[in-house]
């Protein structure tokens, strides 16, 4: 959001934007000198207030505009807003251009009169300028956000590249490898069924993976699913050591997540809850949309040691994934950590788009 004023802020602008009241005004003083023949004294003065006042009223719009986005509220209470704003601006102009001009001389009678007959189509007009000069203020915020979003847009493809580079460093980490090689080599001669099983499943995850990563967006069924071959071969190396439940709101799984969003979760889980703790560890797995359908709420908790290590704290590729989520949704996406006693709890608060909507 543009948060300077781009007049006031600006010597330039502000140059430009009096320029353009003046030769309002100049426009006005003969309007009403030949038209409505005003003298010219009095046409200059009511020409002159009427603009002053209002290019002075009008630089203050831009405060509300701010805070009154059409996307943060119902179109009905959108109009209600600028409707009492545009009365309110009426109100205070054509009372601030009265009383200066009864200070700056007595008006004659002409203008007395055409005053009064004259307030219907001034209050029309200020209408009008008001939903002009906002609408030129919300169209400066609408190019500014473009031009950011076309920035975040670049920072959120290099991050995914990166995020993309990272996950396969991870996935075909040493160690890694050589633990799962390590348990199917022990699983052959004791139970064949389960090392031709971890070996189809190695198989499609290290295929998976190396899949060129096209989408930045995708259902949250389809990485959970990828996500799975991943929890799949950890648990046969690990037998009831470790047990996974899910629970997933039906609406949920059509959400559109970021692509590779929910492995850090389950890296992190796997590395401080079932590395690291000596008894069975339970990893829990819970989304749900909200009632209105506005938000997305993914939840992964994974029990953890008593006595918390020295290297049990927030990893990289949370941090990470906290960075890319402020980069794609700025402030609606948040990360939250809390952790209770034998607890861990990772959750992630995003705007829920279906996938529907983003085909159409």
């Amino acid at each position: 959001m543009i948060k300077a004023h781009p007049f006031l802020t600006r010597p330039a602008n502000l140059a430009i934007y009096g320029a353009i009241w003046l030769a309002a005004a100049l426009f006005l003083l003969f309007l009403l000198h030949f038209s409505i023949h005003l003298s010219w004294e009095e046409a200059a003065r009511d020409a002159g207030l009427s603009c002053f006042w209002y290019a002075a009223l009008a630089l203050g719009f831009w405060y509300p505009v701010r805070y009154a986005a059409p996307q943060k509220q119902d179109r009905l209470n959108f109009f209600i807003t600028h409707l009492l704003a545009a009365a309110t601006v009426t109100a205070i102009w054509l009372g601030a251009v009265y009383v200066f001009r009864q200070q700056l001389a007595q008006p004659s009678a002409a203008w007395q009169t055409f005053w009064e007959t004259s307030l219907p189509w001034r209050g029309m007009v200020s209408v009008l300028l008001y939903a002009a000069i906002t609408a030129f203020y919300y169209l400066l915020i609408y190019q500014h956000r473009l031009r950011d979003n076309e920035v975040r847009q670049a920072k959120l493809s290099a991050l995914l590249r990166e995020a993309q580079l990272t996950s396969l460093r991870l996935q075909f980490n040493p160690h890694f490898l050589f633990n799962s090689l390590n348990s199917l080599n022990a699983l052959i001669p004791e139970n064949p069924h389960r090392a031709v099983e971890m070996t189809v499943r190695l198989a499609t995850y290290l295929r998976s993976a190396l899949r060129p990563g096209e989408q930045e967006l995708r259902s949250l069924a389809e990485e959970l699913e990828w996500n799975h071959h991943y929890l799949e071969l950890e648990k046969i190396r690990f037998d009831d050591k470790m047990s996974y439940r899910e629970q997933l709101d039906p609406q949920a799984q059509s959400a559109l997540v970021p692509a590779m969003i929910l492995q850090p979760l389950f890296e992190n889980a796997l590395k401080h809850g079932v590395y690291e703790n000596i008894e069975a560890t339970a990893i829990l797995f819970h989304a749900v949309v909200s009632a209105d359908r506005a938000r997305l709420t993914i939840t992964l908790r994974n029990q953890v040691p008593e006595v918390k290590s020295a290297s049990q704290r927030t990893g990289r590729g949370l941090m990470n994934l906290s960075r890319r989520l402020q980069l794609i949704y700025g402030e609606e996406g948040r990360l939250t950590i809390q952790r209770e006693q034998g607890w861990f709890e990772v959750r992630l608060d995003l705007p829920f788009k279906p996938l529907s909507k983003h085909i159409e």
